[in-house]
């Protein structure tokens, strides 16, 4: 049943063992467990992991990534619906968000650059050479890739958030 959805619904054992064992991608399963890690320490509550799926595209209207590249290519982004973004902004940098703008997305890219970091760090220890660059943030962008990636959807204060995880694939926005 690979690039097929895995739903919570699914769920007989551990939310993301089971994605493994659904949709196989293991170093995509990692990039998310490494994530929902970081976004629990700063939410703490009011989150459900929902589903995860593969794709070849994804559209966004607001959507922070960060990049690393070395021994293999990796992506990590954020994006869903704006007010699951702004909660996850406003937990980072303890604050209230009511809009998109600089200072919210700079909590978002501190976000993707932690986990990501973090992530690096596990491949580093795999034993490959990695290099993070400096997160970046888009509107109304299309993301592919050169085969699937995935996607991790969660409901953040009831709404929902996708984290997309590109790895071992080249990423490309328009």
């Amino acid at each position: 049943m690979r690039d097929e959805a895995f739903n919570k619904n699914d769920i007989d054992g551990s939310f993301f063992r089971e994605a493994l064992s659904k949709i196989g991608h293991y170093r995509n399963v990692k990039h998310f467990v490494l994530a929902y890690d970081c976004i629990r320490f700063f939410v703490r509550e009011n989150i459900i992991l929902k589903k995860i799926y593969t794709a070849r595209e994804y559209k966004a209207d607001y959507f922070v990534c960060q990049m690393a590249h070395g021994d293999t290519d990796v992506m990590l982004g954020l994006s869903g619906n704006i007010e699951a973004m702004l909660y996850l902004a406003g937990c980072v940098a303890e604050e209230q968000f009511d809009v998109i703008n600089e200072d919210a997305y700079d909590a978002m890219c501190e976000f993707v650059n932690l986990a990501n970091g973090k992530y690096a760090a596990f491949l580093e220890e795999e034993g490959m050479d990695m290099d993070v660059v400096v997160p970046m943030c888009c509107e109304n962008c299309q993301i592919t890739a050169n085969g699937n990636f995935c996607i991790l959807t969660l409901l953040v204060n009831g709404k929902e958030l996708d984290i997309i995880s590109v790895v071992d694939l080249i990423p490309y926005m328009t």
